[in-house]
This record gives C-alpha cells, structure tokens and sequence, in this order.
C-alpha cells in the first residue's frame, strides 16, 4: 500500500490510523471517524463534504475543509471557501434574513474585499427585494438546485487541490483489518503460554493473554529438567566435587507422553523450552507441550513434490514405500524444524507458535539414508548441513 507522505507522521502511523478508521466506518462510529478525518488530514471523504453541502452545513462544511486545506493555501482552496461562503450569504438573502446576510459579509466574506470589485457587487445585493435581479443571479433557483449546482464547481476545484492529492482515495485493503490484527495477536500470545489451554476464552485486551497452569500442573524449571525435576537445592556443577555431581540430576519422572508409534528422536525448542519436537518410526513429527501434556500439532509423512524428485528414489518408494525419521532438529532462532529421514529427504517446516506449522522446503538430499542435519548461520546467512550414507556432506 503506498500512502502520499503526511508531515510528521511515519508510513506505519498512517496505516494504523487508516485501520481504525476502517474499524469506526465498519461498526457505525461515523462522527468519529469523520472527525478522525479532519485532524489527521489522512483522508478526505468527499461524501461526508458533499452531504454537509447539500444540507447547508455551512460551518460544519468548513471545519471538515480546515482539517486539509485553508483559505490562502492556494486559488483552488480560497475559490472553495468563497463559493461555499457566499452560497451562504445569499441563502440568507433570499430568505429575507437581512441581519444574517450583514454579518456573513462583515465577517465571512470580508476577507475576501480586496478584490474590490467582487466586493461590491456581493454588498449592493443587499439593496435588492430579489437578488435574481442581479444579472449573474438571473436564473439562480430554489437553495437546493443552487447548492446542488455549486457543489459540482467546488468538486471541480477539490480535484485539482494539490493540497487534496492522494487524499480522495481511500486505500483497499482487507475489512475488519484490526480485528484480524487482534486476533494475530492472541493466537501469538497463545502460542507463548506454558500451559496452552484449547480453545481459551479471551476476555481483555487490556492485558497480555496468559493461560493459568492447571492445578496438578508441576511448573518445569526454565532450562533443563522439564521431563524430571529435582526438589534439592544444590550448588552448580563447578562448585561441587565431581563425586557428587550425579546425585544433582534430576531423578523423579513429571510428564510420560504417550506416542503410538516409537519415537526416533527428540528435539527441545531452543527458546521455549517445554516445546518438544519428536519424530517416530514412520516418518511422522510430533509437537508436545511437556509442561501441560498438549500435543500441538501432528503430520505423517508424505512427499510433498514427487515430480521433483529423482527416478531412483520414485521407483524405491514403488517398490517398497516405507520410511521413517532418523532426526530431528530446531533451527537456533526457533522459526523452523527440519526432518531428516531413512531415504533421500529432508524437509524443513517453519513455525509461527502453538500449533501453526507449515512446509516450506522439501530437499532430495542424499542418495539414500540421510543420516544427520543441522542448521548454521554464519554472518546472520542461513544454512542447512546434512550427511548421508552415500558418504557426502551437503550444504545448502
């Protein structure tokens, strides 16, 4: 989306304000987002202008006005504040309002008296029972067809604003945006908490979501006993004697996930730590929750993309397609996993929290086992490291 640039007010500011501006017209708060309008000068909603026109909202027309353009900005803007002003002033001289009509040409249109001329003819309408008998004013109508015939002039001049350009267009993008971006939020959130609770009911935004631990919930250390736990306080490894260090691990079983199939290999998450990954006999991974005994998330294996890959591995898996994980493992920055398996592949997911996994890359690494896999990132470069039983170590 790209926005015209607003003074002191950065790209991203301007979309937030855009959304909640959507998020008011959406659910009826038209006055508020109106006045929003005005006084962040974002948006100039020549309906809402048009509609003040043609009601005669004079003074409310030109506060709306203000917010964009003033008077001497420009000759579109003053000829735009002229019409509408002397619209004004003749309304009130057609109703007879002689005192109205006075004021409104003391005060509103003086402004304009340094153009004499014009000044003047507006003046000796004053004399007059019925300004139609000023020649230029001849077929002037009933108010509603004379506002409605101005509003297209000042239209007009509204276009051609340069103080209005890429203001007149309100940019598309999804609706109920905020919400959305709420609900992003939450899931976020969720998907942080120790104890995630299925289907929780949110009930603020005024705080960050927090699911509470269940009341047999044993809260895991933050590091390293989240299978087991130790209820001793010891002193760390390097102030102990190495006698005793062994009776400093943890000896007593918290949390038993039960798989169906035999688990390979395990994998902790490497910032949130009761996050387990696990891979099993038949190629499947496996996301636990240690600390609330949840599995988040679990798929079986399949090839994502057959046609791409090589004719000795298609015919292998005709003739016998069995397969199975032979590792799994975190990338550092806990974005993604990869899955090296018994033939050929390795496919990387990438993770966005709770359950949210998706594929990303699916990689015919190795003629047949792949054995390991790791990730590196040397000067901030992503790479993936596997080795095979064809003897070769790969880097991609």
């Amino acid at each position: 989306m790209v926005l015209p640039d607003m003074p002191g007010m950065p790209h991203l500011d301007a979309h937030l304000m855009l959304i909640i501006l959507q998020f008011l017209k959406e659910h009826g708060y038209k006055e508020a987002a109106h006045e929003m309008e005005r006084e962040s000068g974002l948006y100039f909603d020549w309906s809402n202008f048009e509609e003040l026109i043609l009601d005669g909202k004079w003074n409310e027309a030109e506060k709306y006005l203000s917010g964009f353009t003033q008077l001497e900005d420009n000759r579109f803007s003053t000829k735009i504040y002229f019409e509408m002003r002397k619209q004004k002033y003749l309304e009130a001289l057609d109703s007879k309002d002689i005192p109205k009509a006075l004021d409104i040409l003391r005060s509103d249109l003086k402004v304009f008296e340094e153009n004499k001329e014009l000044f003047e003819e507006m003046t000796e309408l004053v004399t007059l029972d019925n300004i139609r008998r000023n020649n230029k004013l001849v077929m002037y109508g009933d108010t509603q067809n004379a506002r409605s015939t101005m509003r297209w002039e000042i239209k007009k001049d509204i276009l051609r604003n340069p103080a209005l350009h890429g203001k007149l267009i309100l940019p598309r993008f999804e609706s109920h945006r905020l919400l959305l971006i709420i609900n992003q939020s939450l899931n976020w959130q969720h998907s942080q908490c120790v104890y995630p609770v299925p289907n929780p009911v949110i009930r603020t935004l005024l705080a960050d979501h927090r699911c509470e631990p269940p009341e047999c919930a044993v809260v895991p250390p933050a590091v390293d006993a989240l299978a087991v736990t130790s209820t001793d306080d010891h002193p760390s490894p390097s102030q102990q004697p190495a006698s005793q260090i062994l009776d400093d691990l943890p000896m007593k079983v918290i949390r038993t996930l039960k798989e169906e199939l035999y688990p390979i290999d395990i994998d902790f998450h490497p910032i949130r730590h009761t996050y387990l990954l696990v891979g099993v006999e038949n190629g499947g991974i496996r996301l636990w929750e240690v600390g609330s005994g949840v599995k988040l998330f679990s798929d079986n294996f399949k090839v994502w993309n057959m046609e791409a890959c090589s004719t000795k591995f298609k015919e292998a898996m005709i003739g016998d397609s069995s397969i199975s994980i032979s590792r799994v493992i975190w990338s550092p920055d806990g974005l993604s996993f990869g899955a090296a398996y018994s033939r050929h592949l390795v496919q990387i997911y990438v993770f966005g929290g709770g359950n949210d996994v998706k594929p990303q890359l699916e990689i015919e690494a190795h003629d047949g086992r792949v054995n390991d896999l790791a990730f590196a990132a040397p000067n901030k470069q992503q790479f993936l490291i596997t080795c095979g039983n064809d003897g070769l170590s790969r880097f991609a």
